[in-house]
């Protein structure tokens, strides 16, 4: 099979026998049906499990401290009367372009380009349902900046029935990044006291930890230390 796409773009085409698909990751390949067609054609699909090696020193630590907070809430709204997923009030309409290509080509005009909020209000009380369903649709994305340190925060909230909340999985494409720590309920600032004790390291190209679920009214912080340009920007994707 030939591999022609990665991710929403165009690459120089490549014959493989087989290709590995981490978690979020999405490729298109072209098969040719020119062998016997009074035979079936197979698509064989495995899972594969790994096991991080630490190495001689251990994980690596995170760092002690942040140059940006991003805290995301996760509910569930209303939009002309469908309803939808959103995260800060946002709810994602996938622009015509895909993100990768616009950005590298610099096209100014292919999404929003103005930066999603980066938090939510102090008073909303994520264990009932939205006083407010509105939501709005949006396709903005976080730029982050090259060698700095973002602490992510996951929040999980109530959606829109009373006494309901749901699990949601998350990944970033490619990112080292750490999981410093998680607790119930609403996430607070002195809930950072005594999470400096690794509870998961998260490695590069680790395919079965490269992705986390925020359970029923529950927060996690993660750390990520943006460290190539190719990781410089933080796609928010929710629909």
């Amino acid at each position: 099979m030939v591999m022609v796409e990665a991710d929403g773009n165009y690459i120089q085409p490549v014959a493989v026998d087989d290709l590995d698909i981490y978690s979020g990751e999405s490729y298109s390949v072209l098969i040719h049906t020119d062998q016997d067609p009074s035979k079936n054609y197979w698509i064989s699909v495995s899972q594969i499990f790994l096991q991080q090696n630490p190495g001689p020193h251990g994980l690596p630590k995170p760092p002690t401290t942040y140059n940006r907070r991003i805290i995301l809430l996760n509910t569930q709204n209303t939009i002309n009367g469908f309803t939808k997923w959103a995260i800060n009030n946002i709810s994602l309409t996938l622009p015509p372009t895909p993100y990768l290509g616009a950005i590298k080509h610099r096209l100014s005009n292919a999404f929003d380009q103005k930066s999603p909020p980066e938090n939510f209000p102090n008073d909303y009380d994520v264990m009932k349902p939205p006083t407010n369903t509105n939501s709005t649709y949006g396709n903005g994305v976080y730029m982050l900046e090259l060698r700095t340190t973002v602490d992510v925060i996951l929040q999980n909230a109530n959606a829109l029935a009373t006494g309901v909340s749901e699990i949601h999985p998350w990944h970033l494409h490619g990112h080292d990044f750490w999981v410093l720590g998680y607790g119930e309920g609403k996430f607070r600032k002195k809930d950072l006291l005594g999470l400096w004790r690794i509870i998961l390291g998260f490695g590069h190209f680790t395919a079965t930890l490269s992705l986390i679920c925020i359970w029923e009214w529950e927060w996690s912080l993660l750390k990520v230390f943006i460290w190539s340009k190719m990781y410089q920007t933080m796609l928010l994707l929710v629909a």
